[in-house]
């Protein structure tokens, strides 16, 4: 029997560009943040209100990832494709961009920066003769507008589902925190949260409020600023009414009985030094992007603010019923430093 776990939630996902040979110009600025100004990608025969499935998945193999691929042709989920979208980047994020523009230079190792004030790094178009443009995509990732200088999500749940029956075996609910202490663009103070003499980046703070045998286990990431330290991470578990520090190796253990490690929040949530990032080219593929409030949206959660959220499908109930649009993407591969790390490549 095979276990799998989907988050629902508010999910923001973020695109990188990276700084080639030469200093970058607000032209390069612009394409960063408008890259459909001059129309949007297509791929033939993949038109809004197509639907991926077993049966055609061959014919639009070069528009999936190879995950997604194998998904749709082990025939657990469908492809619905909507329209490609052009979503608007904050415009203090964008503003921050030009003006902290060329200030950031990567230093003599991987996981070095100098320079970085807020926005993003490197926004030129990455280049493929460029040895260290896997390494700049990844610093844009880091330092991406996602949720902005500070959030909270809540209520978020995981439901853990047993992909074959489709039975809901757990159901969790977070409260989740985020703030950035530095390089922030918009809610004050700006750029830093000040004093700050631990010199931290990032602070991540989680709390469990269902159900009731895990209720109240708390966990504190304190991210540094320097990326070549270790993050200081603090677990609270609420049954034993114990706090304990988390070793290095313990944010690769599987979370709360999950499929998901620490370091897979937000798609990654480790150190740029702890992987070694190749660029593998720019792609048009299908992505996750939607427009929430015109999706099949469920009446299960019945939250006071009115706000619904998005329904599941497919094998299980495992498969998120949205819209996919055809988007232009940088593909990065990131290789653990480490041989004992659990994944060989993401």
């Amino acid at each position: 029997m095979t276990t799998k776990i989907h988050q629902i939630g508010l999910a923001l996902v973020t695109a990188g560009f990276a700084l080639a040979a030469g200093a970058a110009t607000e032209a390069d600025v612009e394409a960063s943040f408008n890259p459909y100004k001059s129309g949007f990608p297509s791929v033939a025969g993949l038109t809004p209100g197509t639907v991926v499935n077993k049966a055609n998945v061959e014919q639009f193999k070069d528009a999936l990832d190879p995950g997604l691929y194998q998904i749709v042709k082990n025939g657990w989920d469908e492809i619905k494709v909507g329209p490609t979208t052009q979503f608007a980047m904050d415009k203090f994020y964008v503003e921050a961009t030009k003006k902290n523009l060329n200030t950031a230079k990567l230093g003599a190792q991987n996981g070095e920066i100098t320079g970085f004030v807020a926005g993003r790094p490197f926004p030129e178009e990455p280049k493929a003769d460029d040895p260290r443009a896997g390494e700049k995509l990844a610093w844009n990732f880091k330092y991406g507008l996602n949720w902005g200088d500070n959030a909270a999500i809540y209520p978020f749940y995981w439901k853990y589902r047993n992909m074959t029956s489709g039975q809901v075996e757990r159901t969790i609910m977070f409260n989740f925190h985020f703030l950035n202490f530095k390089h922030r663009v918009q809610h004050a103070p700006v750029p830093e949260v000040t004093p700050n003499p631990s010199e931290l980046f990032r602070g991540i703070y989680v709390k469990v409020l269902e159900p009731q045998d895990l209720k109240n286990t708390q966990l504190l990431i304190q991210r540094y600023e320097d990326d070549l330290k270790f993050d200081d991470a603090y677990l609270y578990l609420g049954f034993q009414r114990r706090v304990r520090r988390l070793a290095t190796g313990q944010t690769t253990d599987a979370f709360l009985g999950a499929d998901l490690m620490i370091e897979d929040f937000e798609g990654y949530n480790g150190r740029i030094s702890d992987m070694k990032w190749t660029f593998k080219g720019t792609k048009n593929i299908l992505m996750p992007y939607y427009n929430h409030n015109e999706l099949q949206l469920t009446d299960e959660f019945k939250d006071p603010s009115g706000y619904k959220f998005v329904d599941f499908g497919g094998q299980g109930g495992c498969f998120p019923k949205i819209t996919w649009q055809l988007r232009k993407v940088y593909v990065v591969e990131a290789a653990p430093v480490l041989a004992s790390h659990p994944v060989s490549k993401r």
